[in-house]
């Protein structure tokens, strides 16, 4: 099951250009077309983020906003 963020993602990338389609009726067609089109070519997602990388990018976050807090709690004092 592919999640609907993902599917979003990709139409937003290959179908929705702002201002390039006047109407609904347009928008519509060319949904459904991609939707064709996309369901004859597509392929799974080679997901090359693995749960190693997320969880180092966490702790980089984390230690990230660790900083950032003490450093207002010194300029504060």
């Amino acid at each position: 099951m592919v999640e609907p963020g993902i599917v979003f993602s990709v139409i937003q990338k290959k179908v929705l250009t702002p201002g390039d389609l006047p109407g609904l009726g347009t928008l519509s067609y060319a949904l459904l077309a991609f939707v064709n089109r996309y369901n004859r070519t597509a392929r799974p997602f080679n997901w090359k983020f693995t749960a190693y990388d997320l969880t180092a990018l966490l702790h980089r976050i984390s230690q990230r906003e660790q900083t950032a807090s003490q450093q207002a709690v010194s300029q504060a004092a």
